[in-house]
């Protein structure tokens, strides 16, 4: 079971680490007398609520803030405002959060709550996706910082840094600044610990198996100094997941059994019941791999109880392989549509994020065009009374006006068409799921099932689990991989083979120096199933060959059939035909305004079959 980086260390927002409890925190805000301790000790409520409940911490940073301001503490102001911006960001109010953060910039403020608050400002970065920004900013607390000779600060930044190269996938970079962090680790044995552990989820990703090894026995042991086991229980799952891995030299599953078993008993002793489908998974994996399936079905079982999300999903897909091999039908069915009803669900509410944000966006550009034409109309206003005979200002505000109209409906008509492109995508999702094909599918390896054919009936559903998890999956991305986009459609041929009574030749091939190259999703299929209905359904022998090539600076994609042509269908199919096209057609042209990617399409049809010839400018993955 493949599993993605996961970084441990990731709500870097204090260095809280007193030894007094949250009562005298609280007892010391209450009945303090001086001004300045009663607010550093809200500040230290905020901080220790940071890890625990963000709204907690929210309430108690507005309290620091009114009392700050009653009294006129700027310094204390600030670092309370610090905590309220940043904890904004990860409540979602980023406008709220820049705003504060941004405008403590211009208060009177010392060196070091400089250097937090642009740590702060890099962090709300991070959250929208900024990373550029985030980098910039977390470097210019690095400056300060090394000026003042703060090791522990500064390996506090140097773990945001390697956080949001990891984002970006530069695993590369992630790992240089992860061991600047350690370098610069003071005596905190709870950062150094989590370091390690994202050094070695880093590695084991990166398939750095020796690496991550090391890296997770380290952390074991200052997990182990300071009596944590909830560190320990990660840490546990990661040596699972590695001693379960197929190409791990020193794979060995009884110790990932062995460490699967830690994790999950100590995620029980400390009530964490979010995290515990993980450990559940883990372990069913590494019985899954030591063909013990009653023991791996259980696991995954009591880890469906609270499983959400990705790893419900990989819990679901394993369930149905185990109960296929056990010869249980009925079960494999059934975790087979739990997990495409799953997906569908997951991949719909994505499809609606997304366009609920592009309309969120598209307000947000519409109120701000109101604004902006409203201050420009004023202006045009107090100069028409201030300047009557100057009408080389007037009509160069006017041409101004004019310009920033035409740029706001710019910007407009962009945004219009990002959420056109949201919704084709949803349009062509449906395109593409077609029931009749669906449901054909799931009878015939039903059928193969009943006949006791266990290895027919394994690798056609494996097949269609793998085709719905590419379909949905893609179904939210602008663009994805060749590789991908080929495997996908070797799937959906080889599920079509079982509605052909007669013989069919389906072959897919793809130069192997163009495999990570980009190409939008969902736009190959459709013609691969034209091919199949309008080309060689009512023929023998049909045959379909598609073809990923690499054409000097494009890509080429050609699908071939040798049926009847697009000119001797029927009604019906020309129908089902156009309606499809013009979804695709529409899609192409969002792409194309969009992204300003160039999608170009040949058709040639004779008596030997039809080609369709799809062209791709070459475009690469966007970190």
């Amino acid at each position: 079971m493949k599993r993605k980086l996961v970084l441990i260390f990731l709500l870097l927002i204090s260095t809280y680490s007193s030894s007094q409890t949250l009562d005298q925190f609280k007892k010391k805000a209450d009945h303090s007398q001086n001004i300045e301790e009663k607010v550093d000790a809200l500040i230290e409520i905020v901080d220790y609520f940071s890890k625990k409940n963000i709204d907690s911490a929210l309430f108690y940073s507005e309290k620091a803030i009114t009392l700050s301001k009653k009294h006129k503490k700027d310094t204390l102001l600030t670092k309370a405002l610090m905590r309220k911006g940043l904890y904004a960001a990860y409540k979602g109010d980023l406008e709220k959060s820049q705003a504060i953060l941004n405008n403590n910039l211009t208060r009177p403020i010392d060196s070091i709550s400089l250097a937090l608050n642009y740590m702060y400002i890099g962090t709300s970065n991070k959250i929208q996706k900024k990373f550029d920004k985030a980098i910039e900013n977390y470097l210019k607390a690095i400056y300060i910082y090394e000026k003042l000779d703060r090791k522990e600060k500064l390996a506090m930044v140097y773990t945001n840094i390697a956080i949001t190269n990891a984002q970006t996938r530069n695993y590369k970079n992630a790992e240089l600044y992860f061991n600047k962090a350690l370098l610069n680790v003071q005596n905190n044995i709870g950062l150094e610990m989590s370091l390690n552990m994202n050094l070695s989820s880093l590695n084991l990703d990166t398939k750095n198996y020796n690496k991550s090894l090391n890296y997770s026995k380290k952390a074991e042991l200052l997990a182990k100094k300071i009596g944590s086991k909830k560190h320990l229980s990660v840490i546990y799952t990661n040596l699972s997941n590695l001693f379960g891995r197929d190409d791990y030299k020193g794979k060995d599953l009884n110790k990932a059994i062995e460490y699967g078993k830690r994790s999950l008993k100590l995620k029980k002793e400390f009530g964490n019941k979010a995290k515990l489908p993980y450990s559940y998974a883990t372990l069913a994996n590494a019985y899954y791999e030591n063909k013990n399936y009653d023991k791996a079905i259980f696991y995954l079982e009591e880890g469906l109880v609270h499983a959400k999300g990705a790893i419900k999903k990989s819990i679901l897909i394993l369930l149905q392989k185990a109960y296929t091999i056990n010869n249980n039908t009925k079960k494999a069915l059934y975790f087979t549509d739990e997990y495409v009803n799953l997906t569908d669900s997951l991949a719909k509410r994505k499809q609606e994020e997304k366009v609920a944000e592009i309309i969120v966006k598209h307000e947000s550009a519409k109120k701000q065009q109101q604004i902006n034409l409203l201050n420009i109309k004023n202006s045009l206003q107090k100069s028409r009374i201030k300047n009557k005979d100057n009408l080389l200002i007037g009509g160069g505000l006017t041409i101004l006006f004019l310009s920033l109209v035409l740029y706001l409906w710019y910007l407009n008509q962009k945004t219009k068409q990002e959420l056109q492109q949201a919704s084709l995508k949803h349009k062509l999702l449906q395109i593409q799921l077609n029931p009749h094909f669906l449901f054909h599918s799931l009878n015939s390896i039903q059928s193969y099932i009943y006949q006791n054919k266990k290895e027919e009936s394994i690798e056609y559903l494996s097949s269609y689990i793998k085709l719905m998890r590419s379909i949905f999956e893609s179904a939210s991305e602008d663009f994805i991989s060749i590789q991908q986009d080929v495997q996908t459609i070797r799937e959906y041929l080889n599920l079509q083979k079982l509605n052909f009574e007669k013989s069919v030749d389906f072959s897919v091939k793809s130069d192997d120096q163009i495999s990570q190259y980009q190409i939008p999703p969902m736009l190959v299929q459709p013609y691969v199933e034209n091919a199949i209905q309008h080309g060689i359904k009512n023929i023998k022998h049909g045959e379909i060959k598609i073809n990923y090539s690499d054409k000097n600076e494009q890509i080429s994609v050609t699908i071939f059939d040798n049926g009847m042509g697009y000119y001797n269908n029927t009604s019906n199919n020309k129908l089902h035909k156009i309606s499809s096209s013009e979804v695709i057609e529409q899609r192409i042209q969002n792409i194309e305004k969009t992204h300003q990617f160039n999608i170009n399409r040949i058709v040639t049809t004779n008596k030997n079959g039809t080609q369709v010839t799809l062209t791709f400018p070459k475009k690469i993955h966007d970190l």
